[in-house]
């Protein structure tokens, strides 16, 4: 009955002489029953109605019918492809190549936290002979190195709203580039690592909504649970700390896009 006269009963209340505390009170109930929940809109009202009355006149019916203001968060879940770079002496001895990245997203008001892992192989460009405690290692050009690098990221958020994401962000992680051609179970010495080092970085996060849907909560009658699916692009730089291989240094900046699957509100 409320939902089909909610107008009706908005514009008799704007009417009557009652104070515009119980005016914008009214409001937010409405809001609230239409809504089947608590959402964007609701939140808005709520924060407006805190900031504008600070009085407890009608406290005891903010307690009873109107539930607090709910956090804007989310948890999502990526799969993707991007780019991985190399500079310095690394760029000359390896070829940049397309990168498989996946991620799982948790995100917090502004608080932007990533759990994140890229993983490719980076083909050499220039033969090299080394010399490990048993043998001599000889390399030649297109020989694969797979590199791996897993980590968090944590980030803030410039823009967070239904549409669109922008936070930048810091990582901090570990990196790995090693050859596996020699590799033997019976002599570790074969496996010939440029690096597997602690990385720091930073980077720029992007989201996109594609799609949004909800479906009713057994658990909470007539709330809703809400989730999505996005496009994300990142892009960022990784300092590497340590190189086991003496003669190598550089860095490897990347670039990823990924399609998130979200549970929560964008």
């Amino acid at each position: 009955m409320i939902l089909k006269n909610s107008q009706q009963i908005l514009s008799n209340c704007n009417s009557s002489q009652i104070n515009e505390q119980a005016k914008r009170l009214i409001d937010i109930l409405i809001t609230f029953i239409e809504r089947e929940g608590t959402d964007n809109e609701y939140n808005k009202k709520l924060e407006s109605y805190k900031r504008d009355f600070k009085n407890k006149e009608y406290e005891s019916f903010e307690k009873g019918f109107l539930p607090a203001k709910t956090i804007r968060a989310s948890w999502g879940f990526s799969f993707g492809s991007g780019m991985i770079f190399t500079t310095d002496d690394l760029s000359k001895n390896f070829a940049n190549n397309a990168s498989f990245n996946m991620a799982m997203d948790i995100n917090i008001g502004k608080v932007f936290t990533s759990l994140y892992m890229h993983a490719t192989s980076l083909k050499l460009k220039e033969p090299f002979i080394a010399v490990s405690e048993v043998d001599t290692l000889d390399f030649k050009v297109d020989d694969k190195f797979p590199y791996i690098d897993a980590g968090i990221k944590g980030g803030y958020f410039i823009i967070r709203n239904d549409r669109f994401h922008l936070a930048p962000y810091v990582s901090i992680s570990g990196s790995n580039l090693e050859s596996n051609k020699y590799k033997s179970s019976e002599d570790n010495d074969l496996e010939y690592k440029i690096f597997d080092s602690f990385t720091y970085g930073a980077g720029i996060h992007t989201e996109i909504k594609l799609h949004e849907y909800s479906y009713p909560n057994m658990y909470y009658g007539y709330h809703y649970t809400q989730g999505y699916f996005s496009l994300k692009l990142e892009a960022g730089y990784n300092k590497i700390l340590k190189f086991n291989d003496h003669y190598a240094k550089g860095d490897t900046p990347y670039v990823i896009c990924a399609i998130v699957w979200g549970i929560g509100q964008f």
